[in-house]
């Protein structure tokens, strides 16, 4: 079990930072995949008690990241802090996974879509619908899902709570 907690508003209020999330990026994750193969959680948590709504998404966690994850073969539940994740990246994944030869049964992710490079906060709704349209193009066979054994629960949470915007 790995845990990884993060607060979110101390790495918000000054540039000297509590710790820094940017190194949970696709090199941390990587070389979390060679030295634990058999790792079966992932928690990145936020250690606040309150919502924060201004919350910086780690730009360093990409589709990269999405991959390797993919390919632990022993990875049951996973929680990422929030990230700038595109459809695609997601999509991407759920390909990956699905062709991998797990070791379990159930596998469960929760991503968590933050902001975009030019807007901090993500288009929500956009990445969702792009995630869709690749599911509606895309055949079970082609996306592996057909042949594969584990069963995969896919959660994306928007991590400014009720702060989403409409465009």
């Amino acid at each position: 079990m790995l845990i990884i907690e993060i607060d979110h508003s101390k790495n918000e209020e000054s540039y000297d930072r509590y710790a820094d999330p940017f190194v949970c990026g696709d090199e941390f994750w990587k070389a979390v995949a060679t030295h634990c193969p058999r790792l079966e959680t992932i928690d990145m948590v936020d250690s606040l008690i309150h919502p924060l709504f201004n919350m910086r998404p780690i730009d360093t966690l990409t589709t990269r990241t999405l991959v390797t994850l993919a390919g632990l073969k022993s990875l049951r539940h996973c929680i990422l802090a929030p990230a700038r994740l595109t459809g695609e990246a997601i999509f991407e994944y759920l390909r990956c996974v699905s062709r991998s030869q797990s070791s379990v049964a159930k596998r469960a992710i929760d991503i968590s879509i933050g902001g975009h490079e030019k807007d901090r906060l993500a288009k929500f709704y956009r990445e969702i619908m792009a995630i869709l349209r690749f599911l509606a193009d895309t055949s079970e066979e082609e996306l592996g899902a057909a042949r594969c054994a584990t069963k995969h629960l896919l959660t994306i949470t928007y991590p400014y709570t009720s702060k989403a915007r409409q465009g």
